[in-house]
């Protein structure tokens, strides 16, 4: 399998986007509607059901036929599931929109990355990071690991486009990026995230994620120097007299 850089991902996404969604896409810079990407656009079947008893199993697609195995409470499912399924944990359901929309987002991208370049497996799994964080690139060291940074990558990109992140972070913030100082945002850079949040329909820690990998996230110490008059006075704040 090949495997893809960030801007390729960028990239691929970017065409994919405006291949299902059209004028829409590069015109309204809203929330991407991911099942429709995944169930009407590239023909997958999504569906929900207990996946496993701890919840750790949160998605899965599938390239061809398959029978999987699903534990029940110390017994053992037989489930049975056709060619270019997703199947998702049910319980995405009743939490956060933004993690359902992710998982499906996730899944898709697998599903992508295996039609336009292939590989030797017959389905993906999607489980829980348990610290919570993204993968970076360089600390993909298997073929596994490399797998799912990508997909993470071009779920991401589905989700949070590039030219819909740029546009927004243009038009709430004159395309500067977001600073953090001792690990907090100001209460000017936080409602700008919480309309990131709104109009992308993802959780805080995707966004800040992606407004990281695409530079729009500064990190600065407690005791950084001020911004220059400039920088102040594009964001809208006071120069002093």
């Amino acid at each position: 399998m090949d495997y893809l850089s960030s801007i390729d991902i960028d990239t691929l996404a970017d065409s994919i986007l405006l291949d299902c969604f059209h004028d829409e896409y590069e015109k309204e810079h809203k929330a991407v509607n991911i099942d429709i990407l995944a169930g009407r656009y590239l023909g997958l079947d999504i569906s929900y059901r207990k996946l496993s008893e701890d919840g750790h199993i949160l998605g899965l697609t599938t390239y061809s036929d398959v029978n999987i195995e699903l534990q029940r409470g110390g017994s053992h499912e037989l489930v049975c599931l056709k060619k270019d399924s997703l199947v998702l944990e049910k319980a995405l359901l009743e939490g956060s929109n933004g993690r359902r929309r992710f998982t499906v987002a996730h899944e898709t991208a697998h599903q992508i990355l295996f039609r336009c370049y292939g590989g030797n497996t017959i389905l993906n799994y999607m489980t829980q990071m348990p610290d919570k964080k993204a993968l970076s690139e360089k600390e993909c060291h298997s073929e596994e690991s490399r797998k799912e940074w990508q997909a993470n990558r071009l779920g991401a990109s589905l989700l949070m486009p590039v030219k819909s992140i740029c546009y927004w972070m243009e038009t709430l913030n004159y395309s500067f990026p977001l600073i953090f100082r001792n690990n907090r945002l100001d209460a000017r850079d936080s409602r700008i995230l919480a309309e990131l949040l709104e109009c992308f329909a993802v959780s805080r820690t995707a966004m800040l994620i992606r407004l990281e990998q695409l530079g729009f996230i500064l990190n600065e110490p407690e005791n950084a120097l001020e911004p220059d008059v400039f920088f102040r006075l594009k964001r809208g704040g006071s120069t002093g007299s």
